[in-house]
């Protein structure tokens, strides 16, 4: 029970900092304006590992799409909530 409990958490979670993200980050919503098609692709990544959305800012291959920027709340909510999967998967 408290490891589905964990999985709810972080899918919701993920979805959150991008909702936030929409609606606060100006860089992230040009960039969802952009590429927002394959957001739903990286939700779903995101909902088993939440560290997945650094992936968008990674600047992976010089790619436009992954050359979005983070706000420093949803980093933090990113790191925090890796570090709590984290600790349940050892527990």
């Amino acid at each position: 029970m408290v490891i589905l409990m964990f999985a709810i958490f972080t899918n919701i979670t993920s979805f959150l900092i991008i909702i936030h993200e929409i609606g606060k980050n100006s860089k992230f919503s040009k960039w969802f304006s952009e590429f927002g098609y394959l957001l739903p692709f990286f939700t779903i990544l995101s909902a088993g590992h939440i560290e997945t959305l650094y992936i968008l800012s990674s600047k992976f291959g010089m790619l436009k799409l992954f050359r979005t920027t983070f706000s420093k709340t949803a980093e933090n909510a990113i790191f925090w909530v890796g570090i709590l999967c984290l600790t349940s998967d050892l527990v």
